[in-house]
């Protein structure tokens, strides 16, 4: 299970801070009137504690403008947010400045924290960060990095790529590029340089993958600064023609590095990301010299528009480039590991399944696989498949007829949103009763009279739902139903 922001802070929580977010948290989720009483019983917090980290927010609330916290003897205490974004790099910065945040900060950017010096500075003893040097290894150890100690100093250890990997997620989390949190380096440097180094770009680079490039950037030259360099290994070595599609002027945007080293990590970490490839006349296999990986990957397109039907010259492209950016990803970072990877689930993922263990096979033939990276191919083959061949590919047509009261043009409409939102993830069609389809029905969704009036030998089952969650603002709950049922009912065409 891959950790979120939340789950790791769980083991950096100073008390004091979990209390007050709770809390902030609390007011938030009620969205109205909360008395001490209902705060006391939802978070177990004495009336005194309680009023203590409610009349702070009173006296923050007018400093930020961002928030208010009203106060009723009758009602209690009511939050309102004024600026959505604003509170929530409130709520981070509240994060940000525990001690154990920044115990983690000062390993990020300076490599090293001093065992004597740093409770001083944060008002803690000795046996309170001994204490907490386990929890610190726990959530460094899932990224595969070491924290130790040496000469009174503790530092990090582990794939020099991988920390900067884990040190970029850790920024970018609590502040989604809104702020400038590296001191030590200039904005201004930053943003000139990354327009050089995208000077091969074909199209303006969005705000946010731009914005996300700066941190990449400052997080490089922070490492540099502390003695911290990237190694350049073999494998890496052999990959170094992919990289030429992302570089122009190569000699003159090398001095912007501090060695040649820094220079292709920079691009090679770029080469791992395929929202990037857009930017570039990436078009990987028109390059004469291969090397291994781009050999299996030909191979793997290959295997795929022979068995799953030709592409056109830009999806071949799209497909090739991201599986050339999924290798890309193993060969810098050694495993699959960061902060909020969230997983988006898809339909036909399952019918995918014994195709992607094909491909699996093919790899393995060149390469050795742990089960980590074999998951974390298959997640991306399936999201690579799923956009680029239609539904119809991985599953059989599901039919779904409505019966209902509601007026015809009304349910024309409705069908004609469902077909919008469903046709392109799952192959399924929409009608409007069950008279005239040739078609065997799935299911019919009906609003009235007993199901068992619906079913016949053309109808395989039947689903009542209250006609109101057939009207626009109250669709959700109907969406719900069908993703469920298409989720339950997709099945390869073997067992169709």
């Amino acid at each position: 299970m891959y950790p979120t922001l939340e789950t790791l802070l769980d083991f950096l929580y100073e008390p004091d801070t979990k209390k007050k977010l709770s809390i902030l948290k609390a007011l938030e989720l009620k969205n109205d009137w909360m008395t001490l009483e209902e705060l006391h019983s939802s978070l177990g917090y004495t009336q005194t504690t309680l009023k203590k980290y409610l009349n702070q927010f009173e006296k923050e609330s007018e400093e930020k403008y961002i928030f208010s916290v009203k106060s009723d003897r009758k009602k209690g205490y009511l939050l309102e947010i004024k600026n959505i974004f604003g509170f929530g790099q409130y709520y981070r910065d509240i994060l940000f400045d525990m001690w154990p945040v920044q115990f983690l900060t000062q390993l990020i950017l300076h490599n090293k924290v001093s065992k004597d010096f740093f409770p001083l500075e944060f008002f803690i003893s000795d046996s309170t960060l001994k204490s907490k040097i386990k929890d610190f290894k726990q959530v460094t150890a899932f990224f595969n990095i070491s924290l130790k100690i040496r000469n009174g100093f503790y530092y990090l250890e582990g794939n020099e790529a991988n920390i900067r990997r884990l040190s970029e997620n850790f920024f970018w989390e609590f502040f989604k590029g809104n702020t400038w949190p590296f001191k030590t380096i200039n904005e201004k440097a930053i943003k000139d340089k990354t327009e050089r180094l995208l000077q091969k770009a074909i199209r303006p680079f969005s705000l946010i993958d731009k914005r996300r490039i700066h941190y990449t950037l400052a997080i490089q030259e922070i490492r540099t600064q502390c003695g911290q360099f990237f190694e350049v290994s073999p494998a890496i070595t052999n990959c170094f023609s992919i990289l030429k599609p992302f570089i122009k002027d190569m000699q003159q945007i090398k001095s912007l590095f501090l060695n040649t080293e820094e220079f292709y990590y920079f691009y090679f970490w770029l080469a791992t990301k395929p929202r990037f490839y857009s930017y570039f006349n990436s078009a990987m296999r028109d390059y004469e010299q291969f090397d291994t990986n781009t050999q299996l990957n030909i191979k793997i397109l290959k295997f795929i528009t022979k068995t799953l039907g030709s592409l056109t010259e830009i999806d071949t492209n799209i497909v090739f480039n991201y599986l050339v950016s999924t290798h890309m990803n193993l060969i810098l970072f050694k495993n699959c590991r960061v902060i909020n990877d969230t997983k988006m689930d898809f339909f036909n993922k399952k019918n995918m399944q014994p195709f992607i263990n094909k491909i699996m096979d093919l790899i393995e033939e060149d390469f050795s696989l742990t089960k980590e990276n074999k998951e974390f191919l298959s997640y991306h083959y399936s999201v690579v498949l799923s956009v680029i061949y239609p539904p119809t590919t991985f599953s059989r047509k599901i039919n779904i007829s409505f019966c209902t009261d509601l007026e015809p043009l009304i349910e024309k409409k409705l069908l004609r949103i469902l077909t919008d939102y469903f046709s392109n993830i799952v192959n399924v069609a929409f009608y409007s009763g069950i008279n005239g389809i040739n078609e065997p029905i799935d299911l019919v969704i009906h609003t009235a009279l007993n199901p068992s009036d619906f079913l016949t030998e053309n109808i395989k089952d039947t689903l009542y739902v209250d006609t109101r969650f057939l009207y626009n603002r109250n669709l959700s709950p109907l969406l719900s139903l069908i993703n469920q049922y298409l989720s339950n009912e997709i099945v390869d065409f073997s067992d169709s």
